[in-house]
């Protein structure tokens, strides 16, 4: 993977874990940056098309209320590659090279975060799905009971013909 490529990765990731719009983050790194970055930029950087200077990465940070180290996370230390132009580094060394022991901490910190905001979202939408389940049930129910009640009806009138 590119190295704007996880850059851009964990900025849409961040972003979208703040519930911020594309428009927004371009708007707002105008306080830093002289001028807003349009939706279509802040898309392409988020894709991993557009290189990142030192300025964007602070600004992006400052904007977002994140350091800089958590832009360069990677989801599994374990595998896969980070491609510079004529270089490729496995993991362990990007890592080695890109975070200091604190930096991790914070990276782990922020991963912890998100993660726990994702794991309330899907639980409130659990709870709605078992209400809502809930509800279909018990309508299932009463439409049961009045099938019963017709039945009986038609098998006394029945029975007494």
């Amino acid at each position: 993977m590119k190295i704007e490529e996880i850059v851009g990765a964990n900025l849409q990731w961040i972003r979208e874990d703040q519930k911020m719009t594309q428009v927004q983050l371009g708007e707002a790194v105008a306080e830093y940056l002289e001028k807003p970055w349009s939706r279509q930029a802040v898309s392409a950087a988020e894709k991993g098309r557009r290189a990142f200077s030192a300025a964007d990465l602070l600004a992006l940070a400052l904007v977002l209320d994140v350091t800089i180290p958590s832009f360069f996370l990677l989801r599994n230390w374990h595998e896969g590659e980070v491609e510079l132009p004529s270089f490729t580094v496995n993991a362990v060394d990007y890592r080695g090279r890109v975070f200091h022991r604190g930096d991790i901490k914070g990276g782990a910190d922020l991963l912890t975060r998100s993660g726990a905001g994702q794991l309330r979202d899907a639980h409130r939408k659990v709870l709605a799905d078992t209400e809502m389940l809930v509800s279909a049930v018990s309508s299932m129910g009463q439409a049961i009971n009045h099938l019963d009640n017709v039945l009986d009806a038609a098998e006394e009138k029945e029975a007494g013909c």
